[in-house]
């Protein structure tokens, strides 16, 4: 009614059609190529939070397998960070299985 009564001085229907079949497929053409993709995503997380991935044997110390002393090396644990430091990732080597905190995850 607006482009009948003269208010608007284009075709609503000719825009219409030509966002649906130009403007939306190049524009969701575009996106896609930038879209950043999910194992991308978690490889750059991955690497920005080495400096917080505990490694660690296995999910237990074994039954009969104390902690060492303070200062000594431990067996048990492979790899840890600065203490100062929350950890966010934990890799359990023995099981081959990892862990991510999810809010930092969503955080980041």
């Amino acid at each position: 009614w607006a482009y009948e009564w003269g208010l608007i001085d284009w075709d609503m229907d000719a825009l219409e059609q030509w966002v649906v079949s130009t403007f939306a497929v190049q524009n969701r053409m575009s996106t896609m190529a930038h879209m950043v993709h999910h194992d991308e995503m978690l490889k750059a997380y991955l690497m920005e939070r080495q400096p917080n991935t505990l490694i660690v044997q296995s999910h237990e110390r074994p039954a009969g397998d104390t902690a060492p002393a303070a200062g000594a090396p431990d067996k048990y644990v492979l790899g840890y960070p600065a203490q100062s430091q929350a950890v966010y990732v934990r890799i359990e080597d023995e099981d081959d299985a990892m862990y991510i905190a999810l809010a930092d995850l969503k955080d980041w």
